[in-house]
């Protein structure tokens, strides 16, 4: 696509602004009472015209963005002044606009969309939805660099919901708050237009969308002055139903989002746009409009760029760690992104010793060897100075890290009312013999997805035989007086705070990756498991079974059963499970023969004591214990047999 093209896509965007603005998403449920019944969401025209919904996309926020989303819902569907329609997942019973008319009990003159299928699809403890504008469509052949999982220029609406696992929203919609611009408010019936579904307990009001909302602006772009070379970012941020779309122009032209340096960006109500490697020539003003078909907002802000010689500076690393771990066969990419002028140049070294050809502000490295570990560094320089980044990188074999359990639907997190609030939680346990560190570890759910994770900020290790419980938005002191005085005294306990990473009752995943991690794809862990069974049972990993790398799921051997395999009743709730402790069977490292004897070593167990038993001969009837042991902190115990006989066969137990 030329400029010229391009020009008049945007004069296009600014024809239909107004028009797309009057677009409201107005209501979402996603956590039926009955689960064999679909999730939906509710569109409402606040316009005075009609408008033809033909080529309008739409995802989720865990199916690829634009490029994974549905984009031919809508064909044939136009939506007056005033009207509702319902969106609705394919899922039986509903398989058809009267059969979700039915199950709502609501008028046959309510549009129903009905989805080709399940997915995308909405998770009950957060998501999103994202509805995009037809012009979209045109751009997918020839996006040269427009981010198209956002397209924030298109982008008609992004409602976040909240998490209906939270006590009593169980088979409830959620609609618009007017106090903050988020959705989080719970249907209760008779309120608002909220009713009982027919045939179903589920409170909702589908087809009945609320009046407009006022709009309220919580942020304006202000005026700045930055280095050539420097990076800007300008932000609006508000509130109204209908939602306000932005439109941001530099010196009264379009802004084109293709451009290098230039990101457009739209979150929690925030729009941003952001430039890079800015130079004289981003001079000038830039201004926003905010507009939703009934109100318009529009503010402006001025750059100035300083072009006087400035010394380098450092804006930001990558990765954030200054010491990380990373494995054989994994790709290691550092960058800085830098300020200054004249621009600066790079050269990166490695213990103190320059790297050929290595002049860029990102150093790349294929990990072959564990002595690519060292010490690693860029100097940035240019007339007016020069400044320095140091990595320390440690490169390890590819540690055996497993998930061995998860609790995802909590009998304090259920729909009983209960509201002493335990949370989500897995573990992660080392199954391999050397020690791993956590620091810079990232974690998500079913999104499957970096950009969206959360990262470990504990300096934590994680040493062979050792089991570490990962749990979100609850104290390491909370959960173990949930869990009690059963819970492995030393188990380490680490906090994460996500509003989108909780784990679904009703199956999800959980993905773990180290601190070097680039790839989605390159994981070090990662489950995905089935239904909960009543609210209390967590998912078990199984020693017994060779080789398993997940979990059996919803069957009996997949469910911690108290007393088995180290599983216990907490302390409150009667929540079964084994925080911190999987019976990892005692591994025999070696057998050498000493002038006392022989000595045996073996893989530690924390928390558990060991039964050393021997045989003269194999054909002996029973084993005689030689010793038993309490286990201490070490990664490997180690023993003397005495003996002086000429052969023995041994056998270590573990003993709780």
């Amino acid at each position: 696509m030329n400029k010229n093209i391009w020009t008049v896509c945007l004069i296009g965007f600014s024809a239909i602004f107004q028009a797309n603005a009057q677009l409201a998403i107005t209501e979402v449920m996603t956590g039926e009472v009955d689960k064999n019944h679909p999730d939906w969401f509710e569109l409402h025209n606040y316009g005075s015209s009609s408008m033809d919904l033909t080529g309008y996309s739409w995802n989720d926020d865990s199916h690829g963005g634009l490029s994974g989303a549905d984009t031919a819902p809508f064909t044939g569907f136009s939506i007056a002044p005033n009207e509702t329609i319902i969106v609705t997942e394919q899922k039986s019973p509903v398989i058809d606009a009267a059969t979700f008319r039915a199950w709502w009990g609501i008028s046959s003159s309510i549009k129903v969309v009905v989805l080709n299928s399940a997915d995308p699809g909405l998770g009950d403890t957060s998501d999103s939805v994202r509805l995009w504008s037809t012009n979209i469509a045109a751009l997918i052949s020839n996006t040269n660099g427009l981010d198209l999982d956002q397209a924030p220029e298109f982008l008609v609406q992004r409602v976040d919901t909240i998490d209906i696992k939270t006590p009593g929203t169980d088979g409830r919609t959620i609609t618009y708050n007017t106090n903050d611009g988020t959705y989080s408010i719970i249907s209760t019936n008779g309120i608002a237009g909220a009713f009982q579904a027919a045939t179903t307990a589920d409170i909702g009001s589908p087809g009945i969308a609320p009046s407009p909302a006022p709009a309220t602006i919580t942020q304006v772009p202000a005026s700045q002055t930055n280095t050539v070379g420097g990076t800007v970012s300008f932000s609006k941020a508000g509130y109204a139903l209908p939602p306000l779309i932005y439109h941001w122009y530099f010196n009264n032209v379009p802004i084109d989002s293709r451009t290098p340096g230039v990101k457009l960006g739209y979150t929690n109500n925030i729009s941003t746009i952001t430039l890079t490697g800015i130079q004289t020539t981003n001079a000038g003003t830039y201004t926003v409009i905010a507009a939703n078909g009934l109100e318009n907002f529009t503010n402006s802000a001025v750059l100035t760029v300083n072009a006087l010689p400035t010394a380098p500076s450092i804006l930001s690393v990558t990765p954030q760690q200054d010491s990380f771990d990373a494995y054989l066969g994994q790709t290691v990419t550092f960058s800085v992104l830098t300020s200054g002028y004249p621009a600066p140049v790079y050269q990166w070294k490695t213990n103190n010793t320059n790297l050929s050809g290595e002049t860029n502000s990102q150093l790349v490295i294929s990990l072959s060897n564990t002595n690519q570990s060292g010490i690693y560094s860029v100097i940035v320089t240019n007339s007016s100075g020069s400044t320095n980044v140091t990595f320390t990188l440690n490169v390890t074999p590819v540690p055996n890290l497993v998930i061995t359990e998860v609790m995802a639907g909590e009998s304090t997190n259920n729909s009983n009312g209960d509201t002493s609030g335990h949370a989500d939680w897995f573990e992660l346990s080392n199954l391999g013999d050397f020690p791993v560190n956590l620091f810079g570890f990232k974690i998500d759910d079913s999104h499957h997805s970096l950009a969206q994770s959360v990262t470990v900020t504990n300096r934590a290790t994680i040493h062979p035989g050792e089991s570490v419980v990962f749990v979100q938005n609850m104290t390491p002191q909370t959960f173990r007086d949930w869990w009690g005085a059963n819970l492995p005294p030393r188990v380490q306990i680490i906090s994460y705070n996500g509003s989108g990473q909780g784990l679904s009752g009703g199956g999800d995943e959980v993905h773990v990756w180290n601190a070097a991690t680039a790839d989605v794809n390159d994981q070090v862990a990662g489950v995905s498991f089935l239904d909960s069974t009543g609210g209390i049972s967590s998912f078990g990993f199984d020693p017994t079974v060779p080789n398993q790398t997940g979990f059996f799921g919803y069957t009996p051997d997949g469910l911690s059963v108290n007393g088995v395999n180290g599983a216990f009743i907490a302390a409150v709730g009667g929540d079964i499970g084994s925080p911190g402790a999987i019976v990892n069977l005692p591994r025999i490292t070696s057998i050498t023969q000493t002038n006392g004897g022989f000595q045996l070593s073996w893989v530690n167990q924390p928390d558990w004591n060991y039964a050393v038993q021997y045989k003269n001969n194999l054909s002996d009837a029973n084993w005689t214990t030689l010793t038993n042991l309490a286990s201490d902190s070490s990664s490997v115990f180690s023993i003397v047999d005495p003996t002086i006989s000429i052969q023995r066969f041994y056998r270590v137990s573990l003993v709780p």
